[in-house]
């Protein structure tokens, strides 16, 4: 699809009436979001998203069968549904007007997965907007959780894009220098989008792999210190296999592995705080677990990020040895509870926590850039049009 797509101009009718088309859905409500959806060329999932909406009139919405058209077809050119609030309390009635990109052949074949689809976004409603917003997930929609074979994930490549170039690069540029990520110092969007597609690829891959997979196993990774220790685990994993890749002769894996690292090492924490976010949690984690083992080198009071490439691979796997006896012994016993706290201590003591309080500080490579980054006037905080107010997304 490109930009001459019949829908686009679809999501702006949306967005003027998706603030008065609230739920409970009123007929007058439906009559106003059917009159826009049928001024467009008609579509499976228009068609299923109204059906949907004309049984939920005046009592509750459920949105599954939208949800299993979207996910039946392979190249799905738009999306319409009612959105839960409690993930992103800025959605409702949302749409997006989107291209399927190819995934990575290679990368594709050998770590397969039917939750990752890559898109590109050519137009969306506000809701879709929000700077935190980079994939919609099956549990998004207003909906009971879905059969396997219709749980697909919507990634919106172009703001991987994006985020690396307003926030990993500058971060890589002030606080190393080659050989330090040199796979990575002027690299073409293009470079970029393909190494999010794998990185996503091998991210979704992993998480279903080990004594302990995610996917199997959420009540023991639910805890925001084990479920950033799961994203450590799995992106250490999917640098590892690019590294082997490299290796191997596929070309660009080298570039794969040092964007993957530069995202799980680099940016979280400069997005979100350590004390509610995961993601960040975990990043400062594999951070100061990596510096503790001298696999990398913080200098400069911890403003400066140094490594050999040997010595970080190698750090890599010590860290996944690691994860992976403890998964082992966690994964045979009845009573989860003791180690899970054990785990917990284990990550605290490199997380950037205090151990009385509990509470999390930055780390101070993280802290200098933020002081780079405000210094310069360069800004942290993604902005894809979202006009609605800073609200954030919930964190359990």
């Amino acid at each position: 699809m490109t930009m001459a797509s019949p829908y686009i101009g679809w999501c702006r009718e949306i967005d003027e009436i998706r603030t008065e088309v609230t739920l409970p859905l009123s007929e007058a409500g439906f009559q106003r979001v059917a009159g826009v959806c049928r001024r467009y060329p008609p579509s499976p999932i228009l068609e299923a998203f109204l059906a949907d909406a004309r049984r939920g009139i005046g009592g509750h919405m459920n949105m599954d069968a939208t949800r299993a058209t979207v996910a039946s077809d392979p190249c799905p050119d738009v999306l319409i549904g009612f959105f839960d609030k409690k993930y992103y309390p800025c959605m409702g009635l949302e749409c997006a007007v989107l291209e399927r990109l190819p995934q990575h052949a290679h990368f594709s074949e050998r770590y397969s997965t039917d939750i990752f689809n890559p898109v590109r976004l050519h137009d969306c409603t506000q809701g879709l907007r929000h700077p935190n917003m980079i994939a919609l997930f099956p549990e998004h929609w207003i909906a009971p959780e879905p059969e396997p074979k219709f749980y697909k994930a919507y990634n919106f490549m172009d703001r991987f894009v994006e985020r690396f170039f307003q926030v990993t690069l500058p971060a890589i540029e002030m606080i190393s220098t080659k050989p330090c990520f040199a796979e990575l110092r002027a690299p073409t969007r293009g470079e970029i989008c393909e190494a999010a597609i794998v990185w996503i690829q091998l991210h979704e891959y992993f998480h279903t792999t080990g004594p302990l997979p995610f996917t199997k196993n959420l009540a023991a990774k639910r805890a925001r210190s084990l479920a950033g220790l799961e994203e450590c685990r799995v992106d250490a994993l999917a640098a590892l296999a690019c590294l082997e890749e490299a290796r191997a002769g596929v070309a660009g894996s080298a570039l794969f592995a040092q964007f993957i690292l530069g995202e799980r090492l680099l940016r979280y924490p400069l997005q979100a705080s350590p004390e509610a976010n995961y993601d960040a949690r975990g990043s400062q984690f594999l951070l100061g677990f990596l510096a503790a083992i001298g696999a990398l080198r913080l200098t400069d009071g911890g403003a400066r990020l140094d490594y050999e490439d040997g010595a970080l691979e190698a750090g890599l796997r010590v860290c996944i040895d690691y994860l992976h006896a403890n998964e082992q012994i966690i994964a045979r016993c009845a009573d989860r509870s003791p180690l899970l706290k054990h785990t917990k201590d284990f990550v605290a003591l490199f997380d950037g926590s205090d151990p009385k309080s509990g509470s999390f500080a930055r780390l101070p490579l993280y802290e200098h850039l933020l002081s780079e980054f405000a210094r310069r006037g360069l800004r942290t905080e993604m902005d894809y049009g979202y006009r609605g107010p800073p609200q954030g997304i919930t964190t359990a």
